[in-house]
């Protein structure tokens, strides 16, 4: 489940050092955001849907080694229907079942 789980990403969240940052209209979409911080100085801006509380953007950035990274989640479609319908699995030739 992990980060496909939008209760995970804000639990991971509250359970770092956080301070929240008040509210902010992201993609027309209400939401309260925090910024938390990790044990290793990493930091991520959550916010989440007032309405809903599902996540709608997730901001990360970190350095390491003197290299800063950045990412950005969002665009999340979350409890959408699955179907099997128009997948056709690729079974590599001599594959053998475990």
């Amino acid at each position: 489940k992990g980060w496909t789980n939008p209760q995970y990403l804000i639990n991971m969240a509250l359970s770092l050092e956080h301070r929240t940052l008040g509210q902010k209209t992201i993609d027309g979409v209400l939401c309260e955001g925090i910024e938390a911080t990790g044990p290793d100085g990493s930091t991520a801006q959550l916010w989440v849907d007032v309405q809903t509380g599902y996540p709608v953007r997730a901001e990360i950035e970190s350095t390491k080694g003197g290299v800063r990274t950045t990412g950005t989640l969002d665009q999340f479609r979350w409890n959408v229907d699955l179907s099997a319908e128009g997948i056709e699995p690729e079974i590599p030739a001599g594959y053998d079942p475990l």
